[in-house]
């Protein structure tokens, strides 16, 4: 219903452009998450091992390549759907930790993303934090449950009744604590970079 009214050659043209307005940065080509330098804006967070992100700080927002997700939701079983989501958000936060090594004048205090699929991402090292301000909790939830609608086959069907999708989320993880569970070597960095990457080809996902 919605691409009726809003095609999606139109839709993705405009996320391209706010991609490039926003400087949004393309660290793994074909990979499920792009980067967004932003200075923190809120109070401050408190991580588990001792990183305080405070106003001001420069922190990493992860984003989604919506355009992969959907054609993950087009091309795959929705059994499988967590499966390919989850390995191809490891093998991007693997890319990232090198990227940030690379990068070191980025001086990231951690990354940061908010997300309606926050479930069960403590298990790769994202701490959960509720969005305390209400607006924007309304507002985020308004914004990710429109892409979810838009890109999903199944639109607002696939959300009716799930509680898990009742609201939106921030998942945060510290840069050393990426940098530790994450690095790779920087030859596995750059290969991973280079080479084109679809969630479809299980033999090209890590184990």
């Amino acid at each position: 219903m919605l691409r009726a009214l809003i095609p999606f050659s139109l839709f993705t043209r405009y996320e391209r452009w706010w991609m490039r307005r926003a400087g949004v940065i393309t660290f793994l080509p074909g990979g499920m998450l792009r980067l967004q330098v932003i200075a923190h804006h809120g109070p401050e967070v408190a991580l588990p091992d001792g990183e305080i992100v405070r106003a001001g700080d420069a922190v990493g927002e992860i984003h989604v390549d919506s355009v992969k997700l959907s054609e993950m939701f087009r091309e795959l079983d929705e059994r499988r759907i967590g499966i390919y989501f989850l390995r191809g958000l490891v093998e991007a936060l693997h890319a990232l930790a090198v990227y940030l090594r690379e990068h070191p004048d980025l001086s990231l205090r951690a990354i940061v993303g908010n997300t309606m699929f926050w479930h069960g991402s403590d298990r790769i090292g994202f701490v959960i934090f509720p969005i305390a301000d209400r607006r924007r909790r309304w507002q985020m939830g308004l914004w990710l449950r429109f892409l979810m609608w838009y890109y999903h086959p199944r639109g607002a069907a696939r959300m009716a009744g799930r509680s898990r999708f009742a609201e939106p989320r921030q998942v945060w993880m510290s840069t050393p604590a990426l940098m530790h569970r994450y690095e790779a070597s920087a030859d596995e960095g750059r290969r991973m970079r280079r080479a084109p990457r679809s969630p479809f080809t299980p033999g090209e996902r890590p184990s």
